[in-house]
């Protein structure tokens, strides 16, 4: 069985499909969709993924939303 892994804000990540030129991210937070019925009584909110932000060679800051299954960890030693 795989191990789940949780990411928190300021986690240091990469993707985990080998890319030329991957970036190493900080996970910034959460992107979740809320959803409430017709009489607005119940919200659910529903988990869609994961806000990395990194910046680019140039110094261009990105950000962008991954899947969890998409992200790995990096290890400080």
């Amino acid at each position: 069985m795989e191990e789940k892994e949780y990411f928190m804000p300021g986690d240091v990540v990469t993707i985990k499909q080998p890319l030329p030129n991957k970036p190493t991210m900080v996970v910034y937070k959460k992107k979740t969709l809320a959803i409430k019925d017709d009489s607005y009584q119940n919200k659910s909110e529903f988990f869609q993924g994961i806000i990395c932000r990194w910046f680019t060679d140039t110094g261009e800051l990105q950000e962008s939303v991954f899947s969890t299954k998409d992200l790995i960890k990096i290890k400080n030693k």
